[in-house]
């Protein structure tokens, strides 16, 4: 395990070389010390002006780059930094895409006591006028059992029938698998 190690009052050029040396690592398939990847990313959306990493550092459109630190994020379970992530993106634009959303409920999925996170997106999500589907409800459910939040699970479940849908294998494992 590789660690990327940064001084408290780490400079912006210091967090773009650390950053780039991230990047070399994940794109080889090496593994990064999760508190290294989690402090790195919080830094860089905090600290400094976000544009300038996203534009410097990926060199691709600003909303793509959102969307690959998403993906990290996904990797790493990094459920609070990517909230923070979307809180930044809403700053930034009138609208989201749903597979950045549906990205970071799941890395709540993948987190026990991440629910409250999940719920807040999820309200952000259909504030933006998506239509969940089945799997995006059993996602969500996933995050309420990790987090022994079953009532909740349970009124996702009675949700997807209210939406005209129909709960699949998948819904009903995810229910019995939490109790």
């Amino acid at each position: 395990m590789r660690r990327i190690t940064l001084k408290e009052n780490a400079t912006q050029d210091e967090m773009l070389q650390a950053f780039e040396i991230f990047k070399q690592l994940i794109y080889r398939d090496e593994r990064v010390s999760y508190k290294d990847v989690l402090a790195l990313i919080h830094n860089m959306i905090t600290s400094f002006e976000w544009d300038y990493y996203m534009y410097g550092s990926f060199g691709r459109s600003l909303t793509r780059s959102y969307s690959q630190m998403l993906n990290i994020l996904f990797e790493y379970r990094g459920f609070e930094t990517s909230f923070e992530v979307i809180l930044k993106m809403r700053e930034k634009f009138p609208h989201i895409s749903i597979d950045d959303y549906k990205l970071a409920i799941r890395t709540c999925s993948l987190c026990a006591n991440a629910s409250q996170a999940a719920h807040s997106l999820w309200n952000m999500m259909l504030s933006e006028g998506y239509s969940p589907k089945v799997v995006d409800f059993e996602t969500l459910m996933q995050c309420y059992v990790k987090s022994k939040a079953f009532s909740e699970a349970e009124k996702l479940f009675d949700q997807i029938r209210e939406h005209g849908l129909e709960p699949t294998v998948w819904t009903y494992n995810i229910l019995i698998n939490g109790y």
